[in-house]
């Protein structure tokens, strides 16, 4: 198969807004005291970023491909 066309689009508003959700919580875990929902939403939000943080479109002869980060979804 040959590609046709490939673009790949970074997300800078999504990787902004997620980094600053990000230190905002880091700031307030040692504040609150360790808060496992805290821990646990900021994993989330990691793998969120690492996700979202790009998408590539691309068109082979017979197939459009569509991949959010490394490919995962």
């Amino acid at each position: 198969m040959i590609k046709r066309y490939q673009h790949t689009q970074v997300g800078y508003l999504n990787i902004i807004t997620i980094a600053a959700a990000m230190v905002l919580i880091g700031i307030l875990l040692p504040i609150t005291g360790n808060n496992w929902i805290a821990i646990v939403v900021l994993i989330i939000l990691g793998v969120v970023l690492v996700i979202f943080s790009t998408l590539i479109v691309a068109i082979w002869e017979d197939e459009l491909e569509i991949r959010f980060g490394p490919g995962l979804i």
